[in-house]
């Protein structure tokens, strides 16, 4: 599986106890690993790369923030 090195990096962390849960979260929802090189070499249309780019980070950032809500604190 290309780019897994990441989730599996955030998820021993995580089992470690290096990582709370809301960090994992975020960290396996917004990696897009070589799947974001791709969408930038084969889309032409550099603003909806960009879009989609910011769709993850966002996406990332309000799960992040609920998921900490929820869970209590922030995850560090």
């Amino acid at each position: 599986i290309p780019s897994c090195a990441v989730s599996v990096t955030l998820t021993n962390l995580y089992v470690e106890g290096a990582l709370g849960l809301t960090s994992l979260l975020c960290g396996l929802l917004t990696n897009g690993g070589v799947g974001l090189l791709v969408l930038f070499r084969q889309n032409k249309d550099r603003k909806n790369s960009l879009f989609i780019t910011a769709i993850l980070f966002l996406s990332g950032l309000i799960f992040g923030t609920v998921a900490g809500l929820l869970f209590g604190g922030i995850g560090l």
